[in-house]
């Protein structure tokens, strides 16, 4: 996957810290305001009113699309319509989508046999949206682990919301 090379001024979504005094459930927009190299960067944050966060931390990792987020520390992303796809050839089992595959906006899913096929996060990432397209041959249910989630139909492409727990379904193209 090449790399995205960041550049001042652009959006990205910062992930702080449940320790962290401006800790928020879901990411918060912050713009690059300094380029350290493709994967350090430093930020103006933005709290989930849209103001300013005073003394923002610096160096933060600009995590790649294809790399795995860090679990101990803040960290950045590009807000991109990146895309994950899975072929399910011609069998019937559930997609666990990957740390990366997780951070993918899109959702691409095909060659599906028999009913009940399943997309499924390990966990909820609240406030995240996916956009599912499903051209699996078979209804798709996209749910968080052990929760029941929403369906697509195939040949459809659907909007999903993931809250605290679990996917919603939104609307359907």
């Amino acid at each position: 996957m090449p790399v995205q090379v960041p550049t001042v001024g652009t959006v990205v979504y910062y992930y702080p810290l449940s320790g962290e005094p401006f800790y928020a459930d879901a990411p918060l927009t912050a713009v690059i305001t300094y380029v350290w190299s493709n994967t350090v960067v430093n930020l103006e944050i933005f709290d989930p009113n849209g103001r300013p966060i005073e003394n923002p931390p610096q160096s933060v990792t600009l995590v790649q699309f294809g790399d795995a987020a860090p679990t101990t520390y803040h960290y950045a992303i590009f807000p991109l319509a990146l895309m994950a796809s899975h072929d399910y050839a011609a069998a019937h089992a559930d997609w666990t989508l990957s740390a990366t595959e997780q951070m993918a906006n899109v959702l691409v899913a095909t060659n599906a046999a028999g009913a009940g096929a399943n997309i499924v996060l390990s966990a909820a990432i609240p406030g995240k949206i996916y956009k599912v397209d499903n051209g699996s041959g078979q209804t798709l249910t996209f749910k968080v682990a052990g929760q029941s989630g929403g369906t697509v139909a195939t040949g459809k492409v659907k909007d999903f919301y993931c809250n605290a727990t679990d996917i919603v379904a939104g609307q359907t193209t």
